[in-house]
């Protein structure tokens, strides 16, 4: 599998990943937190993450720009200007961040033509469409990112290089797991609490509440109460759940899963 970490939340699991684990992952991402900023969640100021960047970039095969306000294109393009400064000599290239709505694939060839061999796209489906379709045939070896989504059919109408959604961890966090049954994507719930951003199936009444069992015994030797009250156990399931999703990608896309 290959992974995503949020700078802000690196504090006290930075060794573990990029040390302890790192064998256990193919492709380790570093993204700037530049969500949780917009969302006033935290803060991270561009000097400080160029910094980390330069002394410990190398840990991880990529990481993006500080694109921490969407609405202003220039004030992205400057942080990303200037975090390359720092690490010039990293021979690494940052991925920059597009959230442009109006004039996206216009600031996608700004990037594609200095250079830059891997753009990343926000939560913006139309732009992610827009971009995907026509790069395919004017910049065909500029890879392309997708921010918070592994919507199988837009990942395979899109056929981005790379995806990431930490809807894994979000529907874990509600008592939620993740079920792939009869060419279908079922996310039931086990009744530890209600999740407001999903249509709930609960598990008391799944009509393949049976197959959903035998699959829980067969593969994880967890029943229902194994993951009810534990969250780690749910991740586990659901985390599972991402990597038969590459697996079906694979045979349509070379788009890697990012959890």
């Amino acid at each position: 599998m290959n992974y995503l970490i949020s700078y802000p939340y690196l504090k006290g699991n930075a060794s573990k990943l990029v040390d302890d684990y790192r064998k256990m992952m193919n492709e380790l991402y570093l993204d700037s937190g530049a969500y949780s900023v917009n969302q006033n969640k935290c803060r991270v100021k561009v000097g400080e993450y160029a910094q980390y960047l330069k002394l410990f970039g190398s840990k991880f095969d990529h990481y993006f720009n500080l694109d921490d306000d969407f609405e202003d294109t220039e004030h992205n393009q400057k942080n990303l200007r200037f975090i390359e400064k720092i690490v010039e000599n990293s021979g690494k290239k940052l991925i920059p961040v597009l959230h442009s709505f109006d004039k996206s694939y216009e600031e996608f060839k700004i990037y594609a033509d200095k250079g830059y061999e891997y753009v990343a796209i926000g939560s913006n489906v139309k732009a992610m469409k827009e971009i995907c379709e026509k790069s395919r045939t004017e910049y065909p070896n500029v890879k392309i990112h997708l921010f918070g989504t592994l919507d199988e059919e837009l990942l395979n109408d899109c056929q981005p290089d790379s995806a990431d959604s930490a809807g894994f961890s979000h529907s874990a966090k509600y008592g939620n797991i993740l079920f792939w049954h009869q060419e279908k994507k079922h996310v039931v719930n086990l009744g530890k609490r209600d999740d407001p951003d999903e249509k709930l199936i609960q598990f008391s009444n799944f009509e393949f509440k049976t197959e959903l069992e035998k699959f829980l015994k067969d593969t994880f030797q967890f029943e229902k109460k194994d993951i009810v009250n534990n969250e780690s156990n749910a991740q586990i399931v659901n985390l599972y759940y991402n990597y038969l999703l590459q697996e079906r990608l694979n045979s349509k896309t070379k788009t890697k899963v990012v959890a």
